[in-house]
């Protein structure tokens, strides 16, 4: 049996608050039907995305995991900024960003060098970001551009810093009303 998994660090109460409150102003600008906004309490920024994982490997994974963990330091994470994923015209995805010093790249590389060993990873460039929205296909190329130009000006927006002091390895369960996310653990990062 596999569990779907996957590896994220959650932004801190401040800016899930400050988050939460930008996503309210927009539901009211933006109200098109389509666009599927997730729950700020889902939101959380993906290291590593493991897919379909045999139970019989986890514990191996959490091992690993928490080795890692015990080799890098808490760092503060800023979420800052909007974008989308995709032309103004077909717009996917809507996100807010992140800013740091390299410390959410140098952890994401650990750990695909640590797993790569125990699983297959697709080892891409990580483009750090929380999901804001999804947009439906069946959204017309109109209102797609509205987004993506309502969003244009929202660039500089901030929504607070996130002590860093842990990630966790996360369950997801697809369901036709969304996702359900389990954290099968918490992984605490070294001590300063």
């Amino acid at each position: 049996m596999s569990k779907r998994l996957f590896i994220a660090i959650k932004p801190g109460h401040e800016s899930q608050n400050a988050i939460n409150n930008f996503q309210l102003e927009l539901k009211k600008e933006l109200p098109y039907r389509g666009i599927r906004w997730v729950k700020p309490e889902l939101m959380h920024l993906t290291l590593l995305f493991l897919g379909d994982v045999e139970e019989s490997r986890i514990p191996e994974i959490k091992v690993s995991l928490k080795n890692i963990a015990n080799e890098i330091k808490p760092y503060d994470l800023l979420f800052n900024g909007t974008g989308f994923f995709g032309r103004p015209d077909a717009l996917r995805t809507i996100w807010i960003g992140s800013q740091d010093q390299g410390e959410t790249q140098t952890l994401y590389h650990a750990i695909c060098r640590n797993l790569q060993s125990l699983i297959q990873i697709e080892n891409k460039q990580l483009s750090p970001h929380l999901t804001l929205a999804r947009i439906s296909d069946y959204v017309p190329k109109e209102e797609r551009i509205m987004i993506s130009q309502r969003m244009g000006t929202c660039k500089e927006t901030a929504f607070g810093s996130t002590s860093v002091n842990k990630f966790e390895l996360i369950e997801s369960t697809l369901t036709p009303a969304g996702p359900i996310y389990k954290i099968l653990e918490n992984f605490f990062l070294k001590v300063k």
